[in-house]
């Protein structure tokens, strides 16, 4: 159980970790700000991941029969939960493709909620804090070299490649 969720960890993390750096790096304004503020960081990891989380999609089966959107699901169907889209739904987050540190994402679905919450999810977060803090603190500005590549996965969305500079 221990290696099962030690590694099954560690792609949404690294993934987390480009995302926020890829929105970062191309937010001069929140990087200023993320180091002049440096009290931020822990709102910002969770505002990251609700701009661009890793998990995008979550399959999930309908515990009970229900309708969603007009359509009936019955007890045991699959369902796609679009976490992606979920993190963007302007009735949750207003402004929803703005990077805004000061808004409280807490409730943001990268991890999931309740009984499927991640458990890695407190360690996840710290380290994607501490990284962002590090490169926060030790360049003055941090943007792409190149756009992010993506592969073809549909449930994580992490960069196959990421190149960014640094000074």
């Amino acid at each position: 159980m221990a290696a099962h969720i030690a590694t099954v960890g560690s792609d949404p993390t690294s993934g987390a970790i480009a995302n926020a750096v890829a929105a970062l790096a191309t937010d001069g304004e929140t990087q200023e700000r993320l180091r002049r503020e440096p009290r931020q960081m822990r709102n910002a990891t969770h505002e990251l991941l609700r701009y661009d989380s890793p998990a995008h999609i979550t399959p999930r089966f309908a515990a009970v029969d229900t309708e969603l959107a007009g359509k009936r699901v019955r007890r045991g169907d699959a369902v796609l939960a679009m976490v992606g889209a979920a993190n963007r739904d302007p009735a949750a987050f207003p402004r929803p493709d703005e990077i805004d540190i000061e808004r409280d994402a807490r409730r943001q679905l990268g991890f999931g909620q309740g009984e499927h919450i991640c458990l890695g999810a407190p360690l996840a977060l710290a380290i994607l804090e501490s990284a962002l803090n590090g490169l926060v603190r030790r360049f003055t500005r941090i943007e792409l070299a190149a756009a992010p590549e993506y592969g073809p996965s549909i449930e994580l969305r992490v960069p196959d490649r990421l190149l960014i500079r640094c000074e």
